[in-house]
Parts: C-alpha cells; structure tokens; sequence
C-alpha cells in the first residue's frame, strides 16, 4: 500500500505542488483558521474506501462549520487521490469554505484546479455562484467578478442568450481597466482573454466607439480563435448582435423590499414590511402611483442578503430595491444592486459610506460624517462665517466629530479659532466657555447630547457667547420642555425628518399602531415608511419610469450635496435635512431666504463665499444668540 501511494504521489508531483502550495499556507496558520489543529483521522482499506472516509470526514467539518479542516481535509484527499470523482463534491465545499474564512486567494486557487480538473461536473456552476455571493457579502467585489466570470465561461449564453441580443455584464461593468487587468492575474493560468476582451468591445459599443470597438474585436478574434467571446465580439461589431436593452431602461412597477423576516431582527423586518405597505397605501391614496410591494428575507445575513437583491434585479418590473435594516446586509446588497443598475434606498443602515458604494445607493437615515461637513459648508460658504470654534463633550464621539468639522472648515478656507472639551459628566461649563468666546467666533460647532445641550444653552446666554450654534442629529431625538427650549432657540442642527414633507410623518403617527411595536422598532417603521413615500413619488409619472428614471428621481431628492457641487443659488440642495429652532419652533432652515443673497455674492464677487459682515436680509435672520 505505501509503495502504491508513493508511485502515485510522483506521478502526480506537479499537481500536487500546486495544492501543496495552498496547504502550506493554510499549515502556517495552525489552528487559527477554526480553533483546531488539523486531525484527519487514520485511514485504512483500500484507496476507494480511504476517498470515501476523506469525503465523509469533510462532509462531517462542513456541517459542523469547521472551515478550516474543511480546506485541509479537501487538500489531503486531492494530494492522494485526484483522479476520484469524490474530489468533485470535496472541492464544492471547501471552495465556499475558504471564502468564509476570508480566505479569497485559497478560494480561486481551489476554483482554479476544479475548472481544470472537473469542468463537466453538475456542481461546479452552483459552487461559483455560491462563493461569488459570498464574495459580495464580505465587500469583496474583484473576488465576486472573477467567480462571475468563472461562471460565464461554464455557461456563456448566462450573457450571449440564445437570441441576436447581447445582454448586460454586471460586476465587470463597474471595474476600471486596472481592476479588469488584476483580475486577469487573480484567473491566470486559465483562459479568460476572450470574455475580458468581449467586455471591452461591449463597453466601447455603448459608449458609440464603434470603430475602436472593431479593432479590439478583430484582434480578439485573431488572439482567441474558436473562443465564444470572440466571435459574439465580432457579431456585435458586424451587426449580427445587438445589446439587449437594459432592465433599467424598462418600465418598472414593483418596490422590492430587503427585510430580516425571520431571525433576531425578525421584529424589525416586520415593522419595515408593515411600514412600507402603509407607506404605498397612503401614496396612492394621494394620487400616486399604483406600486407593488415584494418583500425577499435576509435573515439578517450579507449573504442571503445579496441572493435576495440578485433575485430582484434579475427582474425588470423591479424598479427599486429598500432595505436591509443593518449596515452588513445592505452594503453587500447595494454592491449587487449597483453592479446591475438597480437604484437602492437605504432608510435604517448606519455605515457612513453606503451612498459611496455606486451611483444610484441612497441613505435617508442620518450620517454624521455627511451631516457635519454640511453644517461647515453652511457656516463658511452660505452664511460667509470664516471663524468657528468647537465646543463638545471631552470623548471619541466628541473629538471625533470635532475631527471632522474642523477638517471640512479648514478646507474650505475658513479656521477654526478656538476649541474646548468638557468632561462627560460635569454641569457646569463656564471655563471652556469663557475659552471659546476669547477668541471671538462667529459660529460654535456643538458635538454634544441632546441632554448635555439642555443643559449647556442656558449657560452660553448667561455667559454671552454671542454665537450662532450648530449641533448634531441627536438632537432631533428629543422635545425639550418650555422650560428648556429656550436653551436651542436660534440653533441649527441635521434632522433626517426634515427631508420629508411634514404631512408625511403626520400620517404615519395617525396610522401607526405604536402599542404593536416597540419603541425601536417603530422609530425603524417611521424611517422606512418616509423612504418608501419618497420611492413612490419618484415613481410617478403617466407612465412607469423605467430604473435609470427612477435613479434620477431620487437623486434630486435624495442625493448628499457638497459646495463643490452645488450650482449657483442651490442653497436649497445643501441644506437639505437641517433645522432652524426660532420662535420656540423647530423649522426647517429657511434656504429661500439664503438663495437670492448667495447668488447675489457670487456673481458680484467671483467668489462663493458671502462677505461675514454682509448685510443681506439672510445674514440678518439668523441673529446671534
């Protein structure tokens, strides 16, 4: 039996290096990878029975999510038995396996010997699919392209069709040309140039470069022939095909809504489903639109999340996907619906850098960092106040946002002359008071509490700060007393509330069943039912709007502004999503009386910014404190 295993190991030595070389990376890792030591049990029998206990064994790791000896184990049986189809099934696990231990170099080598190896087996295209999902649920989008592509090329006609038209290429269509030219290296040895150089003459077409789309064809052609690819390039170039039309260019009717309905967060995918029904109800009520509501569960799970978002954009008459509650799930879910130009709105998830993910991916809820590099550009470009200070709790959430407003300041030409940290817990704020109004700012920055707030304003009017005051979304979550409202009287502060007409969060209160729900889970409905209004207003129309229409509805509404890509006079823009308290009132800030001032300035000056001692009826309604 030894001298058997031995002859065999030769002739197999060059394959066997190349899985050597992922076990000997997975061997340094000990038992960190699963909290074990790899201990594949003592084989006995003949080489048939030795395949099978191997695979039993790694069936046995899967099921008890030991990922680790799941690769491992998979390594063994392909070093001594290559030739036994149970490799196949072996592979099937420990490829998603090494995906899970965030292990995607492991993963595509494993990928890479199972297409050469088993490229006819049954499971080899759901094994791809799989481990590309799990690649957009851990962010990892350039791992995901290449299992998309190790897909097309099981199956070309997933994007070839067996009709004259060409369909769209997701995930591919969001990479530059230094992410497509990694990706070659992630695939290499394998041979990939044909559906990378279809890629190119597809993009080239749409973008109405036919006749460099004709050069890269031909010489695909010559470089790939008999390649698929290849000749669908050539048949696109001749006029033989034509692209398909985009899902996001028909007409689309349904909202698809991402939701936990079963799990932890169960309560909460409730309340947003019960949310958003109500939500399309009432818009229709009003005269909008007639919407369809489809809700996919999460389960609070990225993985299953994006599986459910993949689901609703392979349909056209989805127009819109809402959700998915927490950051996790929605992040890997926007990747998906941003690769397939599927517009995403996000009512609850508390990642800042959602909306970066793709164009198309909105966030309604509040966003610190977006809220207060606003509050600078207000300060310093609309209201012209180059001096500021901050005056905030001595904490990380403290020095953190102060990190944050002080950086936009500075880059926007204005300084921030003064700032004062007080303890967590103290009452009495005079010393960092008296700090701050030495240096004679024009506006503060406030990080603080809505309760530290109520008691640090009545302190800045005895001590004459003389100020105006900016402060933070926590303090849209409380009501002060008549006793304390005075303490924000004349002070401005982001309130994701404020992006929404006012009738709207009326009409929830009224229709709401509160004792259903916790207090939680009904603050999560009342965000849910605002996104899914503004999805149906931007669904309106006599006809249905198609997704890229949809797309650019939202936008106006929706989308974060900078100064930098603010048009002239588009106040409006910018402030979105701030209050004004005035007269004991919390308003919604008042841009129309900054506008005609802004544009005013502008044009006489060549500058954006408004002079600090300008006399403009807008500089003059907000009178310092």
């Amino acid at each position: 039996m030894i001298m058997q295993i031995s002859l065999q190991r030769a002739r197999a030595l060059p394959w066997v290096l190349a899985v050597g070389a992922i076990l000997f990376v997975l061997a340094g890792c000990g038992g960190v990878l699963d909290g074990k030591n790899a201990d594949t049990k003592p084989l006995a029998g003949t080489r048939d029975q030795q395949a099978a206990a191997l695979l039993a064994q790694i069936r046995d790791y899967d099921s008890l999510g030991q990922w680790g000896q799941v690769v491992r184990t998979t390594g063994a049986l392909l070093g001594y038995h290559r030739d036994d189809p149970r490799c196949a099934t072996a592979l099937a696990l420990a490829i998603p396996a090494a995906m899970k231990l965030g292990d995607p170099a492991t993963s595509l080598g494993w990928a890479r010997l199972y297409e050469g190896s088993f490229a006819a087996d049954s499971l080899l295209s759901p094994t791809f699919l799989k481990t590309r999902d799990l690649a957009l649920g851990q962010r990892d989008t350039l791992t995901a392209a290449a299992f998309q592509v190790l897909l097309w090329r099981q199956d070309p006609m997933l994007v070839l069709g067996d009709s004259d038209l060409i369909g769209p290429v997701p995930l591919l269509s969001g990479l530059n040309r230094a992410q497509l030219g990694q990706l070659e290296i992630r695939l290499a040895p394998l041979p990939v140039e044909g559906l990378l150089g279809f890629h190119r003459v597809r993009r080239l077409m749409l973008a109405g470069r036919v006749d460099q789309a004709r050069i890269v064809a031909t010489a695909l052609v010559a470089a790939t022939p008999g390649d698929p690819w290849a000749a669908a390039s050539a048949d696109l170039v001749a006029g033989r095909r034509t692209l398909a039309a985009p899902a996001d260019r028909q007409a689309a009717t349904v909202v698809g809504l991402l939701v936990p309905l079963t799990g932890r967060n169960a309560g909460f995918g409730n309340a947003m489903d019960e949310a958003a029904r109500l939500a399309l109800t009432h818009a229709r009520e009003a005269g909008g639109p007639e919407l369809t509501l489809e809700e996919l569960d999460t389960g609070g799970d990225p993985v299953q999340a994006v599986q459910a978002a993949r689901t609703f954009c392979a349909r056209p008459q989805v127009g819109v996907l809402v959700g998915a509650l927490a950051s996790g799930p929605t992040v890997a879910a926007a990747l998906v619906a941003s690769a397939a130009g599927v517009p995403l709105v996000s009512p609850t998830a508390s990642n800042e850098r959602i909306e970066s993910l793709g164009e198309g991916i909105f966030q309604t809820n509040m966003n610190d960092q977006r809220d207060i590099r606003n509050l600078a550009d207000l300060a310093v470009v609309v209201l012209g106040k180059k001096r500021t200070a901050i005056l905030g709790p001595d904490n990380p959430a403290g020095h953190s946002m102060g990190d944050i407003f002080r950086a936009r300041v500075d880059s926007l030409g204005g300084e921030v002359v003064a700032e004062a940290y007080f303890p967590a817990a103290v009452t009495d704020f005079h010393a960092q008071i008296l700090e701050v109004r030495r240096r004679m700012p024009e506006v503060v920055f406030v990080p603080a509490s809505f309760e530290q707030m109520t008691l640090l304003g009545p302190q800045l009017d005895f001590h004459h700060l003389g100020s105006l005051v900016l402060g933070t979304s926590a303090w849209s979550s409380g009501q002060p007393s008549v006793q304390q409202a005075a303490a924000f009287e004349g002070v401005i502060y982001p309130d994701g509330q404020a992006r929404f007409p006012s009738a709207w969060v009326d009409r929830f209160e009224a229709s709401w069943e509160e004792d259903a729900y916790s207090g939680d889970q009904t603050a999560v409905a009342r965000m849910t039912y605002l996104a899914v209004r503004r999805v149906a207003e931007a669904m309106a129309g006599d006809t249905a709007p198609n997704r890229a229409e949809i797309a650019r509805a939202l936008a106006e509404y929706l989308q974060a502004s900078t100064v930098e890509e603010m048009g002239d006079g588009d106040v409006a823009a910018l402030t979105r999503g701030l209050r004004l308290v005035r007269n004991g009132t919390r308003e919604t800030f008042p841009a129309g009386l900054f506008r005609a001032a802004f544009a005013a300035a502008s044009d006489s000056s060549g500058t954006r910014f408004l002079s600090p001692d300008s006399d403009s009826t807008a500089n003059r309604s907000l009178e310092s404190r």
